[in-house]
């Protein structure tokens, strides 16, 4: 029959079991739940609801799963441990009754010591699990309240608007992430080497005098981050921006504290330290413009192009109504020289579309100066 001593450590892994077959439960309530939320959150956007904060399951639900699993995993390890800790004691015990100095009683003794250290370790991994579990959750929290602050109430119907304020938040949201992740890490991290004894007042003050040296070895570094938090405060350009540096005209597909990544036209990939940024021209920042020009040989054909290019500007106006942010400008003749005439225009856009609309005013004005019979000059 087992010793009495024995039913503490048993009930451990009886627990450890039941938490285990218990989870399994849980995570099929949650799986449930997240799916019902999932469809429920669907069904509302399918009907043209106006935007809803995202549903408490679907924003928790997976860590919820992982915090269950890891509890009852764990539990079943300190069962497991205390089992082997009771077991190496019993047998340390059965050694104990020999000589002094025989090499059965220094046999009890390190298995004695080494059921202290077991124990002792299922008890520290007990509490690191916690403040592991525990910083999951702090992060979730910062991660929610942030995900609230950039995208909820009245943020949300000036994002439906304006496409850029989603693209700024969406691009903070990533950066926020990144710095909530490597805080709740960091102490997350000195709290467990506290607890396995390890004295953390020295290596804060080691990595205090760290800091400042490597802040001296990496000033590139600390010149990226900064000027990357002020692109950001600034807003100088989001995600999906067109931008173009030193010459370089790309499309933002991502941007970091350290550095802006631009997919240029040919597709190759442009990585840019944003300490090296020093001037940008930004193309869709706030309302984008077709600066358009048409150039014809002079004579009686003029009237008939500057009347082509008015309307074709006023039509585009009313077809695109949705990219034309105001009334075409029509400027007439903006330049003269050697026998040819050139016509100018302008139309705002709203960000990004002004590539579009170009296009289709140049086929437009086009077609009508082939079927006037609109003769172009040869170079400008």
């Amino acid at each position: 029959m087992l010793d009495v001593a024995a039913v503490p450590f048993l009930t451990l892994i009886a627990l450890g079991i039941l938490a285990l077959v218990v989870s399994v439960f849980l995570r099929a309530v949650v799986d449930r739940q997240i799916s019902l939320a999932r469809r429920e959150h669907n069904q509302l956007e399918a009907e043209g609801a106006e935007r809803i904060p995202e549903p408490f399951w679907l924003r928790y639900g997976e860590a919820i799963k992982r915090s269950i699993q890891s509890l009852a995993w764990t539990l079943v390890g300190l069962g497991v441990l205390n089992m082997v800790s009771y077991g190496l004691v019993e047998i340390a015990g059965r050694f104990a009754h020999h000589r002094d100095g025989s090499f059965t009683e220094r046999m009890s003794d390190d298995l004695q010591r080494l059921s202290f250290w077991i124990k002792q370790g299922a008890d520290i991994l007990l509490r690191i699990v916690v403040v592991a579990v525990a910083g999951v959750w702090v992060a979730r929290f910062f991660h929610g309240a942030m995900r609230g602050l950039l995208n909820g109430g009245i943020a949300a119907r000036h994002h439906a608007d304006n496409p850029r304020l989603k693209a700024r938040s969406e691009t903070l949201l990533t950066t926020s992430s990144y710095v909530i992740n490597v805080g709740v890490f960091t102490v997350c991290l000195l709290m467990s080497l506290q607890m396995l004894g390890v004295s953390v007042a020295p290596l804060l003050a080691t990595a205090g005098v760290a800091s400042v040296a490597i802040g001296f070895g990496a000033q590139s570094l600390v010149r990226d981050v900064v000027a990357g938090f002020f692109i950001l405060l600034e807003d100088q350009f989001a995600v999906g921006d067109v931008i173009s540096i030193e010459g370089r005209t790309g499309s933002v597909e991502n941007l970091t504290l350290r550095s802006t990544k631009i997919r240029l036209p040919d597709g190759a990939l442009l990585i840019i330290p944003n300490g090296e940024i020093k001037r940008i021209e930004n193309s869709t920042s706030g309302f984008s413009q077709v600066d358009f020009r048409v150039s014809v040989l002079y004579g009686r054909q003029v009237d008939t192009a500057r009347s082509i290019v008015a309307a074709q500007l006023a039509r585009i106006a009313r077809d695109f109504s949705h990219d034309v942010l105001a009334q075409p400008e029509f400027m007439g003749v903006e330049l003269i020289k050697n026998s040819t005439v050139v016509l100018r225009g302008k139309v705002t856009t709203r960000p990004g579309q002004q590539w579009f609309i170009e296009r289709e005013l140049n086929k437009r004005i086009l077609d009508e100066f082939l079927v006037a019979d609109i003769q172009l000059p040869n170079s400008v």
